[in-house]
């Protein structure tokens, strides 16, 4: 694993238990805080940028533009901030550790505890959890919303044959894939698009890239007592993907290029299926639709059957679509227009009740 680097406005912190490095940049008090949440393997250093990177290249600078401020956070991993390895940490361990830090964080800057949910890839296992701790911790979650994020169902992200490598001190490697030669790859190709390098391979591999617990990505395969176990109830009672009352509205950005093809078809419906079942056991629970208008019910239909297509956005690109000036922007606009659509969808649905 390569050298420390730390960056400016970088901070380890701990919560719940377990450390986190954190970026945090303010912004306009009247709008949520943004919590960015990186994928496996990542630090979230992707939404933020390295040392001597150009800001027009990440979400940070154009969510500023917008007037939102940003609280990016890094799971525990191998990256040499850290002074302890966690391989069996939990989705449920991440999700109360997310909601520590954006509790911290809302505390000391004398912040309004509503907070949007932004994640990528892999992060989209922990947003249950999260939502949930955050609740708990007296936060509201306005949104989540999903950039080219894995709903919380276990059998959603791919597994090698005889199951996904270990490294020797047992954390997922993230570098015994093909997939990190085909990130690179297109992250080089985002900087030719751009007309200058946006991340080289050197500081990919120097700046962003770490192992992690495999129990992050919340599928069957587990580490128990430092043993390797496949448990799918494991997996379902550390990522609870059917705690729906406990979601918040759901929201995705997906890319268009074939490189990611599953997002790309499949996250639209993945994620508003999680919107509608959160509005329908937890928005509407104990409300008796027998008693509403004529006009409400009609009016309910009509929302309910609007929120794949009003509460989706897609940028031109891969997996990382977001990255570049030009899907950073495009992102960051999508983002500003998801955070408005999902608090129409709210106050529609506190009418209809």
């Amino acid at each position: 694993m390569t050298q420390s680097v730390w960056l400016e406005g970088e901070t380890l912190s701990e919560g719940a238990g377990f450390p986190y490095l954190t970026y945090y940049r303010a912004g306009s008090r009247d709008k949520p805080l943004v919590i960015f949440v990186p994928g496996g393997g990542h630090l979230a250093r992707v939404s933020y940028g390295h040392g001597g990177a150009n800001r027009h290249h990440f979400l940070d600078y154009w969510l500023e533009k917008h007037g939102y401020g940003l609280l990016a956070v890094s799971y525990p991993s191998d990256y040499p901030v850290f002074k302890r390895l966690y391989p069996e940490m939990s989705v449920s361990d991440w999700g109360s550790t997310l909601a520590s830090a954006a509790a911290d964080v809302i505390t000391k800057n004398g912040l309004s505890p509503r907070i949007v949910i932004l994640g990528w890839s892999m992060a989209g296992k922990v947003v249950g959890r999260f939502a949930r701790a955050a609740r708990t911790s007296g936060l509201e979650v306005a949104c989540f919303i999903s950039l080219a994020a894995t709903p919380p169902l276990p059998g959603l992200m791919p597994r090698q044959p005889g199951g996904d490598p270990l490294t020797s001190q047992g954390l997922w490697d993230s570098d015994g894939r093909v997939r990190p030669v085909a990130w690179a790859d297109e992250i080089e190709a985002i900087g030719h698009a751009e007309d200058e390098p946006v991340i080289s391979r050197e500081e990919y591999a120097r700046f962003y890239r770490c192992n992690h617990s495999i129990q992050f990505r919340g599928e069957v395969e587990r580490l128990q007592g430092g043993v390797r176990v496949n448990s799918l109830e494991s997996a379902v009672d550390d990522v609870g993907p059917f705690d729906y009352a406990h979601f918040p509205i759901c929201a995705a950005i997906a890319p268009t290029s074939p490189s990611d093809a599953r997002h790309v078809l499949t996250d639209r419906v993945s994620w508003a299926f999680y919107t509608v079942s959160a509005i329908w056991f937890g928005m509407l629970s104990g409300v008796d639709v027998h008693a509403v208008s004529q006009a409400a019910w009609s009016e309910l239909r009509t929302l309910m059957d609007s929120i794949p297509q009003r509460l989706t956005r897609h940028v031109p690109g891969g997996h990382f679509f977001f990255i570049g000036k030009t899907g950073a922007s495009e992102t960051a606009r999508h983002v500003d227009e998801l955070i408005r659509e999902a608090a129409r969808l709210e106050e529609a649905l506190q009418l209809i009740k």
